[in-house]
């Protein structure tokens, strides 16, 4: 029995991996999603009190970030946003709390207050192949109203374990091992 695991921060706050694998290299079990616990970020330290963009490629790599349906190219490490969809690559310099495990975690952010000009939601996604003995989709979070999907199909999740900074969710992809696919973490907006 393998189970994938992966770590997020999604306010979302986000590290996932597959269960029964490790997540940092090039692959999981015998799949090939890569990155699950954002270890591979390169992100340089702050400078003057300013954090500059990274490109997603260097802060996320393996993973595509989205605003809205926007792909987007670059983030801003350790940003929390007041009020509009944002995502940032969390680093040990973050002054808001700690990270789950490890030194980085993504933070995802869907607007609470948009317009018709901003987007609303905030994604991150991969595409690779579920291990085939995988059974169990594991991911640190702390977040409501995050949605996980794998090629559009809706992957419930329940709580599996509370830590004291995050919960630890599990969703059944036993039905999904062996499939090619893009697998999406998003987190829907929020009002008020």
């Amino acid at each position: 029995m393998m189970k994938i695991r992966a770590m997020l921060a999604v306010a979302a706050v986000l590290s996932a991996g597959l269960a029964g694998a490790r997540a940092q290299g090039t692959s999981v079990g015998d799949g090939t999603f890569v990155n699950f616990d954002f270890e591979l970020a390169d992100v340089p330290p702050r400078t003057n009190n300013f954090t500059a963009p990274v490109t997603v490629a260097k802060a996320l790599p393996g993973w595509t970030a989205y605003l809205g349906t926007g792909q987007i190219t670059s983030v801003v490490p350790n940003l929390s946003s007041l009020a509009a969809a944002s995502i940032s690559i969390i680093t040990p310099q973050w002054s808001v709390g700690p990270v789950f495990q490890g030194n980085y975690m993504v933070l995802l952010q869907a607007a609470q207050f948009p317009s018709s000009l901003t987007p609303t939601t905030a994604a991150i996604a991969q595409t690779g192949q579920i291990p085939l003995a995988a059974q169990t989709l594991f991911f640190d979070a702390k977040t409501s109203g995050l949605q996980v999907t794998f090629n559009g199909t809706t992957i419930p999740y329940k709580v599996f374990a509370k830590a004291a900074n995050f919960t630890v969710y599990e969703g059944d992809v036993s039905a999904l091992a062996g499939q090619t696919g893009e697998l999406r973490f998003t987190v829907q907006q929020v009002n008020g």
